[in-house]
């Protein structure tokens, strides 16, 4: 052995290399799944926004597309009414027979008063008018002072009422106007006209005001906007946006703020008074990056623009962001002080190794690892500990074969006899192949069979109860695992015979019931008369078409059922009955199985049969929890119906159903 040899040194641990590696993957994981979620999520977010703002222009466009419609209407039927044309004529005919300050005037005025107010309130206008065919007011409900007036002078030739009646005169048809600056009013204006016609004959035009409040009051309610949403409207004029309503931001913005075609922030409303639609993300004209939807709204030919900040519409989910990176913060950093101590634990067993490498390779030779590690470390430990005891072996053997050389005369005398035993071994030997060879490949046949394994964990784990002194908490982990080993291999029988009742049943025959429960009862003698158990049969029980060795195991389970969830204090009653049933005009033959046992809670009646299912803990009542999943695949199997019922503390019943008279398919 190299007593002079060194440890090279270490430039780079592996717990270093380890975290540079881990560090490495969780921020290069970080940014890419942080990217994405934050990317996926911001667009998602925007289209929602996008889609929001878009549903909500559009309603707006609707609301005050169907309001001029409503009115359009309206005039439509006022227009065609009896009384509005007699209106008409009267009102015209004494306007330019006295004037219309005149006492005749006023007495037809009155006259059809009232019925023009109630039309005007009806629907909410601010002015009712009669315009004559030349172009006079010959009535107006308010009386500004534009009665009177003719609307082809100056003052008037270029109003909003003007137009409509204008255009009433010469298309004959409904009409209305744009909201503009109406000098009487003093205010923004827009009117609606028709033309009265009767007899083919027009008489003149009806036209009435809208409320221009009514307007505003729906381009002014920001529900949904928040504290940045704003409301647009404007009209294209020449080459221009004239914007037509206050604006949220800019009260006095309505017929003073003007945009022009060319203006880049513009490009919302320009599209819009263009007649286009759509949404997007632009820079408004405070500066601010806004989302924003718009619709041309063709009763007013204009254009309306919904929009808010981009700053509070993603103001909460970016809170919300905040908030998560922080948290994920928190876990990532959690994660790596996990894999920090993990990995730390790893190296600290390969630097244990590495030193006792060293000792060894110094000639230290009793050195040993004590690893109680269960992955390659650990088997990496014991091969090395394994190596020693080889190299130390061999010394051994070393030392004995150089003491047999020096002691060869003395010897001879035994040599006959060692070769004698040597002969003797290697017929042993020679048996021992053979042997070995069988075992193997008995191995070889039987490696699939599940019990294998388990046989051979009960029989290491018997081997070390009793040859090795151990301490009380690993005997106790060895008697759980003994029973836990024992519990597997019933588990396993009774799998296989779960499975085994459709792929390896008998041929069904004749079997009388009565035959197949006394032998199943024969079965379980030892443990009746252990607990003094009273069995009794009442009626007669069939004969039915089966599998004589499947009905023996289903009365078997179902009686060894009712033994083993006996009162420990009294006396077990389990009454077998034959009954005659009928289900959907099928004749049954009925075996009902019920006991005074400790019964079980009525909400596991059908869960009872599940595979696995187990009511009580398996320290006191033993079992796989198969049995009665085997019981209700025999009856399946037979095409019958098995039933539970229970009550907790009064006993448990169990009740079989064959159809009478039916060949079964075995």
């Amino acid at each position: 052995m190299n007593q002079n040899f060194q440890l090279p040194a270490v430039r780079r641990t592996l717990l270093s290399e380890f975290m540079l590696l881990i560090t490495i993957i969780i921020l290069l994981f970080s940014a890419i799944a942080g990217w994405y979620i934050f990317n996926s999520v911001n667009t998602a977010k925007e289209k929602e926004q996008l889609l929001s703002l878009s549903n909500l222009t559009k309603t707006k466009s609707r609301i005050i597309n169907q309001y001029i419609e409503d009115h359009l209407t309206h005039i439509t039927v006022l227009g065609i009414m009896p009384l509005t044309q007699q209106a008409m004529s009267e009102l015209a005919k004494e306007f330019h027979n006295q004037g219309a300050h005149s006492v005749g005037y006023q007495q037809v005025m009155l006259k059809y008063d009232n019925f023009f107010k109630r039309h005007l309130l009806k629907v909410d206008y601010y002015d009712l008018f009669l315009i004559d065919l030349q172009g006079n007011i010959v009535y107006a409900i308010e009386h500004e002072n534009y009665f009177a007036t003719n609307l082809g002078t100056k003052s008037y030739a270029d109003t909003g009422l003007a137009k409509v009646f204008k255009h009433s005169i010469d298309t004959l048809q409904v009409n209305n106007s744009t909201f503009k600056y109406y000098l009487p009013s003093k205010e923004l204006s827009a009117f609606i006209g028709m033309p009265i016609i009767a007899n083919g004959k027009i008489l003149g035009v009806i036209a009435l005001q809208f409320n221009t409040e009514n307007f505003y009051n729906i381009l002014s309610d920001l529900t949904g906007l928040g504290e940045t949403g704003e409301i647009v409207v404007g009209q294209k004029i020449n080459d221009q946006i004239m914007i037509t309503a206050p604006l949220r931001h800019d009260s006095n913005a309505a017929f003073k703020r003007v945009v022009k075609i060319d203006e880049p922030y513009g490009m919302p409303i320009i599209d819009a008074s263009q007649g286009k639609t759509g949404f997007g993300t632009f820079i408004d004209w405070r500066g601010e990056e806004v989302l924003a939807a718009w619709e041309y709204i063709p009763g007013l030919k204009w254009g309306i623009v919904i929009k808010i900040d981009t700053k509070e519409a993603f103001g909460y989910w970016r809170n919300i962001l905040k908030d998560v990176s922080i948290y994920v913060g928190f876990g990532l950093l959690a994660s790596y002080l996990l894999m920090f101590f993990f990995t730390r634990r790893i190296t600290q067993s390969l630097r244990r190794l590495t030193q006792a490498c060293f000792k060894f390779a110094s000639g230290q030779e009793d050195v040993r690892i004590n690893s109680t590690a269960k992955n390659e470390v650990g088997v990496l430990s014991a091969v090395f500990n394994h190596m020693i005891a080889s190299v130390a072996l061999s010394k051994a053997k070393l030392a004995v074969s150089q003491a047999l050389n020096e002691s060869n005369r003395k010897l001879d005398q035994e040599l006959i006899k060692g070769q004698m035993m040597v002969a003797k071994l290697k017929h042993s030997e020679a048996e021992l192949k053979a042997s070995n060879k069988e075992l193997e490949q008995f191995a070889s046949i039987a490696s699939h069979d599940l019990q294998e394994p388990l046989r051979k964990i009960q029989s290491f784990g018997q081997m070390l109860n009793k040859e090795v002194d151990l301490k009380d908490d690993a005997k106790n982990y060895l008697d759980r695992m003994l029973a836990a080993s024992s519990r597997m291999s019933q588990l396993i029988d009774d799998l296989l015979s779960y499975s085994r009742v459709a792929t390896r049943g008998n041929t069904f025959t004749n079997v009388a019931l009565e035959e197949v429960i006394n032998e199943a009862l024969d079965m379980l003698e030892i443990r009746i008369k252990e607990i003094k158990a009273e069995i009794t049969i009442t009626g007669e029980l069939p004969v039915i078409n089966a599998d004589p060795a499947q009905m023996r195991q289903l009365f078997q389970n179902l009686i060894g059922n009712s033994l083993k969830y006996a009162k420990e204090n009294k006396k077990l009653h389990v009454n077998i009955t034959a009954k005659q049933n009928k289900d959907n005009n099928n004749d049954l033959h009925c075996i009902v199985i019920e006991d005074n046992g400790i019964g079980f809670n009525p909400e596991y009646n059908e869960r009872i049969f599940d595979m696995f299912q187990r009511l009580h803990g398996r320290n006191k009542y033993d079992g796989t929890g198969i049995g009665l999943a085997i019981c209700k695949r025999i009856v399946n199997r037979h095409r019958g119906s098995i039933y539970a019922s229970g009550e907790i503390g009064i006993g448990a019943c169990f009740t079989i159903c064959f159809r009478k008279n039916i060949q079964v398919n075995s």
